[in-house]
């Protein structure tokens, strides 16, 4: 289980990011970040699945379940990434249908691929 530190939740952080976001897109997923400072945990992130794509909520929840524990998997990979950076960031998925465990994975893996080679050319 995620803890409540590792979920980005308060209105301001939300607002901050959405607004002054970058983003990484890897179909069926999208991670909008930014880097912050004085967060309590070095990766802070919301979840997203959208209401046009799944009208009923209960597939809405299965969607961000599902991103939420291949998210939980591949955390202590994220924080190797980012290092001494703290990072807010939104992962949203953008497929049409309901999505399976390989797809998000694979997803995750080239959006954390991407993501290192972002935070090398920040620290140069």
């Amino acid at each position: 289980r995620l803890s409540k530190s590792d979920r980005l939740s308060s209105v301001n952080p939300i607002d901050f990011l959405f607004k002054h976001c970058k983003r990484l897109q890897r179909f069926p997923l999208a991670l909008n970040y930014v880097f912050t400072q004085n967060a309590p945990e070095p990766i802070q992130c919301l979840f997203a699945a959208p209401k046009r794509q799944f009208k009923k909520a209960v597939d809405r929840n299965r969607v961000k379940r599902v991103l939420r524990d291949r998210y939980r998997l591949l955390k202590p990979n994220f924080i190797e990434v980012v290092g001494s950076q703290q990072m807010h960031c939104a992962l949203i998925y953008i497929g049409n249908t309901l999505p399976d465990y390989k797809a998000i994975d694979k997803s995750l893996l080239h959006i954390l691929k991407d993501l290192k080679q972002v935070c090398a050319s920040e620290n140069t």
